[in-house]
């Protein structure tokens, strides 16, 4: 597939191989640069509510001494360079985004597992009081930003997050609590089995967090409120962004102002030079025959008036973050 779209399009080559995998690597051109200690927060967080376990967990897979590397531990090892080789290629690289560092999760997990049913096998109060110092200590600073969060930020209500916050903070609780209490009483095998139950509600609460983080990115409101006043044959702008879901839900495509982002290698390819504009075509366009439906940033209209030398009506209709402006009202 690759060698017929190259042959087709010759300039793909450079795009795809050259531009989207080592200028991606080596350059900022993305800007998606990140200190080098990017992904350890990362995985540290990913772990919850097990991350007290990747200090025993990667201590007791070196093999030590380093002399016998190779001879002993062989299992480990493959699991440490696995992890390993991942976190540093990634770390050195100059663009970062979170789903970099996934692959280098299994084995992480792995190493945690063995190293929690040792713990547990072996009844082990050393190693598993270590484990729930150090969730302790990784837990309840987050436990407590997710108390206080909703009432700090300027995003979202408290009223509206807090369902979202709360069930997470009290499943952590437990866990941390319930964690102690089998320890104290020695009751090892309890203790996986609270922990391991806790785990899968945490999952369950957690999920319920991406149902917000939806409502927050969809574009079915913006697109809902576009739709009332949009009439056959208008054209859709947007101005500076690209909500990907307008068009799917408009059934529409729209004209894109000012905006390139990762669309530019494709815009280019583009016959019709009409649907990625500037603000001079914009300004074209807006006062033109055509009814336009212009969809703009709630801080951005006298950006656009700099742009374009427009003087924008009152908006017809606005969301919580784009506000809609139509040249003409029928």
């Amino acid at each position: 597939w690759f060698v017929e779209v190259c042959r087709r399009n010759s300039d793909f080559f450079y795009f795809f191989f050259i531009q989207e995998h080592f200028l991606r690597y080596a350059t900022t051109m993305h800007g998606r640069y990140a200190p080098m200690w990017f992904f350890i927060p990362i995985l540290i967080v990913g772990f919850f509510p097990w991350a007290g376990l990747l200090p025993g967990a990667i201590g007791s897979a070196i093999p030590l001494p380093l002399r016998t590397v190779g001879r002993e531990k062989r299992n480990e090892l493959f699991l440490i360079l696995w992890f390993g080789v991942i976190l540093v290629f990634f770390s050195i690289s100059s663009s970062k985004l979170i789903p970099y560092i996934v692959p280098a999760a299994p084995p992480l997990a792995i190493l945690m597992g063995r190293y929690l049913v040792r713990c547990i096998d072996e009844e082990n109060a050393k190693k598993t009081g270590r484990f729930l110092l150090w969730n302790s200590l990784l837990l309840f600073p987050f436990i407590g930003a997710l108390l206080v969060y909703p009432f700090f930020n300027d995003r979202i209500a408290a009223g509206h997050l807090l369902p979202y916050s709360l069930p997470i903070a009290a499943v952590l609780i437990l866990f941390v609590f319930s964690g102690w209490h089998s320890f104290i009483r020695r009751d090892f095998k309890r203790l996986a089995l609270f922990l391991c139950v806790l785990s899968f509600a945490n999952m369950f609460a957690f999920s319920r967090v991406f149902l917000l983080y939806d409502s927050l990115l969809t574009a079915r409101e913006l697109a809902g409120r576009i739709a009332e006043i949009r009439n056959d044959g208008d054209i859709v702008v947007q101005f500076a962004n690209y909500d990907q879901g307008l068009p799917f839900y408009l059934k529409q495509r729209i004209v894109l102002v000012n905006y390139m982002g990762e669309l530019e290698f494709g815009a280019l390819q583009e016959a019709d030079p009409s649907w990625f504009i500037d603000g001079k075509g914009l300004a074209e366009l807006w006062t033109g025959d055509r009814r336009v439906i212009l969809v703009v940033n709630s801080d951005h209209k006298e950006y656009v008036a700099q742009q374009t030398g427009l003087s924008l009506p009152e908006p017809s209709a606005e969301t919580a973050k784009r506000l809609v402006f139509v040249n003409r009202k029928e």
